[in-house]
């Protein structure tokens, strides 16, 4: 399987999910049931790298993320675009990096997440938008992968909203951003002081 450009030589990259050994066989049966109303992202977003996004180095001293890697759209994306699926190890909490910065709740009521710190795809490069810009323009969403057959997490362009103001989509060549949440930032903050 070919690697995306800028891809670290330490990370393990994947076009699928892979599952920990320590998840159960009714934790992996509750991500094989598609609810009723989940978006089934289709196939295209689900193939890898991706050609939507890129993942860029970020020389800006002003940057929060300076010296790292961001993704970057390829092209234009309307709002409510679904642009990639977040890939990495899904686990139970039992099976949790203490200091990851790439873990997302899957399915909280079931005890799974996904981790990406390690073991993942392009979407493990999107930075949080504070300290770039005013506000997301993209956000994490639970989806069923028809190519997958499971539920999964993925990534897409923040919708208009009900005032049409909320997005405009993304423009080619401008960075993809989400709100991390205020838990992150605290548990950042408590790990510094």
């Amino acid at each position: 399987m070919s690697k995306p450009k800028n891809w670290p030589p330490r990370l393990n990259y994947i076009s699928s999910p892979k599952y920990s050994p320590k998840l159960s066989k009714d934790q992996i049966k509750a991500l094989s049931v598609c609810p009723d109303g989940l978006f089934k992202v289709p196939d295209e977003i689900c193939r890898l790298p991706s050609t939507q996004a890129k993942i860029v180095p970020i020389s800006s001293a002003t940057h929060p993320a300076n010296g790292q890697c961001g993704l970057f759209a390829t092209k234009s994306l309307k709002p409510g675009t679904p642009i990639l699926l977040y890939l990495g190890i899904v686990h139970p909490p039992e099976a949790t990096l203490e200091t990851s910065d790439y873990d997302l709740w899957l399915d909280h009521d079931n005890g799974v997440a996904v981790d990406a710190e390690r073991t993942g795809n392009e979407a493990r490069f999107i930075n949080d938008y504070r300290g770039v810009k005013d506000r997301p323009n993209a956000e994490f969403r639970e989806v069923w992968s028809v190519r997958h057959r499971q539920r999964c997490m993925a990534v897409f362009v923040l919708d208009e909203g009900k005032s049409k103001t909320r997005s405009a989509g993304i423009a080619k060549g401008e960075e993809i951003l989400v709100s991390y949440g205020k838990g992150f930032w605290q548990k950042r903050m408590e790990e510094q002081s």
